[in-house]
């Protein structure tokens, strides 16, 4: 019986967490996909993706798009990476009991209240598990103090970085950007060209740094001049905030992989 030379898998909305979990903490390697990228895999060779031949596509499109192993997690990266999860949740929870706070009875009104001010302090206590657990490890700390000395990156970002992306400071530029999900995506076709678009990625991250990136389009001065020249080249808002969401993580990794701080002389590739 042939052993595995890689476990790839496809990201289930956290139902591939255990497995995920497990491997980590085994010597095979692996490697986590979008789903919606082996979907548009097996419409290309057109294979009907159904559970019971997904391993057999998942597999071939491994193979065909050669894809590498993810780095995997420390102790305090996974620590780090649950409670991350479990922040977003508290957020959602905040966030739908506050949308409910405008048609709210007078009798019901009191208790959203009160479950909304319990939300915001177990966040904090998670903000503050999450701080621990950075300052005692010296590298986490040492790059989360890299990664916080850029304008526009806050806790959460570099929360999220460090506990969800291990790879930050060992890949190439186009690499990172490609993992995270900003890449563009090149749809050309024999004598047509299309628009370039960003599929896949690690959404956890993409998320948080999308919000990041519309924070440093205002208050970071690299990341503002690079986004408003896009605009004012006629680029649509979206595709120059993408830019940008592309620039900052190109910046972060490089800050990493250098071990350098926030100059935004130097620091603009």
């Amino acid at each position: 019986k042939e052993k595995a030379s890689m476990v790839v898998f496809e990201a289930t909305g956290g139902y591939e967490s255990k497995l995920m979990n497990a491997l980590n903490d085994s010597p095979i390697p692996m490697a986590m996909v979008n789903a919606r990228q082996v979907r548009s895999f097996a419409d290309a060779m057109n294979l009907v993706k159904t559970d019971k031949i997904d391993a057999e596509i998942i597999a071939k499109f491994a193979q065909v798009v050669n894809i590498k192993a993810q780095v995997k997690k420390d102790v305090n990266q996974k620590a780090c990476d649950e409670l991350i999860s479990r922040r977003g949740q508290l957020i959602d929870m905040q966030t739908a009991e506050k949308n409910r706070l405008e048609h709210a009875s007078k009798g019901i009104l009191k208790e959203i209240t009160a479950h909304i001010s319990y939300l915001e302090k177990q966040i904090a206590s998670i903000d503050k598990q999450l701080g621990e657990y950075i300052e005692t490890n010296e590298v986490l700390k040492k790059n989360a103090k890299i990664l916080k000395s850029v304008t526009g990156v806050g806790p959460v970002l570099t929360m999220t970085i460090l506990s969800r992306l291990p790879e930050i400071g060992m890949l190439s530029s186009k690499e990172i950007a490609k993992l995270v999900g900003v890449a563009p995506i090149n749809n050309d076709s024999g004598k047509m060209s299309k628009k370039r678009r960003t599929i896949g990625g690690r959404m956890d991250i993409k998320g948080v740094l999308y919000m990041a990136t519309m924070s440093a389009t205002q208050k970071n001065p690299v990341i503002r001049e690079f986004y408003q020249k896009l605009v004012q080249s006629g680029k649509p808002k979206m595709v120059a905030l993408v830019a940008s969401m592309r620039k900052l993580i190109v910046i972060l990794n490089s800050m990493i992989k250098h071990q350098t701080l926030w100059n935004p002389h130097t620091n603009n590739p």
